[in-house]
């Protein structure tokens, strides 16, 4: 659970700098965040991918796994998760860039959905219906049901962001297994900035999305811990190095060199146990 904790920590942090900060935060720093975790996402995942013993395991099981993936579109049931959830709680729009435009599919694979240049608006500001209602007079606060709004719409927002992903469901099957959380650590940084972004925009709500973050990967962690007795070490290196290969795939895409939908991809570190014993058989 210590990378769980982890995360909740640097989200609690981040979003209250981002509502001490406000909208100061500027483009050109966060790009600059963006890149140095990109590259020390990617190298993090080549390492971790280089623990295989055996590549050709390795490679029989990304290619059943992403088999599976795609055919169950894992991916596109992720995004229609999350765009149930905006439409159904009022969560987080977000402006698309021009760029994003034309790459609707961006970034959806990563546990981290804020894209640089991008600034994450409530859902009032760009639904004509939903405006805010009007102040009712001098003195008098927001209306109960505006507050309300935008508290439900950090508090959703932040929950998806943080939440639906591969590197929050890698992450803690790893914390879990292993107690390695080095991947959750970096996690925790991607929400960490997130939460500064979003906290700006839309308020306390996203501080409360901790919550969220330790019932789901809290669930997680102790899940894999159950089965750890019957998992080999070396059925949890090949695990561990199918999951590097994800983790590296979404450097990349941080990096926007990229895309992957790494989503597809995650019953591959499922099925490369499997794959391990199913070789030995062989020998």
């Amino acid at each position: 659970m210590t990378g769980t904790l982890l995360n909740m920590l640097t989200v609690g942090i981040g979003g209250t700098l981002g509502l001490l900060a406000g909208r100061r935060l500027s483009a050109k720093f966060q790009t600059a965040v963006m890149n140095v975790l990109g590259l020390f996402t990617a190298v993090l995942g080549v390492g971790m991918a280089l623990k295989t013993s055996n590549p050709l395991v390795l490679l029989a099981s990304l290619l059943a796994g992403t088999a599976l993936g795609e055919w169950i579109d894992l991916d596109r049931r992720l995004e229609q998760l999350g765009v149930f959830l905006q439409r159904r709680f009022g969560a987080v729009n977000f402006k698309p860039s021009p760029e994003e435009k034309s790459t609707p599919e961006r970034g959806s694979s990563l546990s981290l959905r804020v894209v640089p240049n991008q600034e994450p608006v409530p859902a009032e500001e760009t639904a004509p219906e939903e405006q805010p209602v009007p102040n009712p007079g001098p003195g008098l606060d927001a209306p109960p049901a505006q507050m309300s709004s935008r508290f439900v719409a950090g508090f959703v927002g932040a929950s998806l962001l943080f939440c639906v992903g591969p590197m929050s469901i890698m992450g803690a099957i790893q914390d879990g297994l292993t107690g390695d959380y080095s991947t959750l650590a970096i996690k925790a940084v991607m929400d960490g900035f997130a939460a500064i972004v979003l906290a700006s925009s839309l308020g306390v709500g996203v501080l409360f999305s901790v919550f969220t973050i330790l019932v789901y990967q809290g669930s997680i962690t102790m899940a894999a811990g159950l089965v750890q007795g019957i998992l080999t070490p070396a059925m949890v290196s090949e695990l561990t190095a199918a999951g590097g290969i994800l983790i590296f795939a979404i450097g990349l895409g941080l990096l926007e060199i990229k895309r992957v939908k790494v989503a597809n991809m995650l019953p591959a570190i499922f099925f490369a146990p499997f794959v391990y014993r199913l070789f030995g058989l062989f020998k």
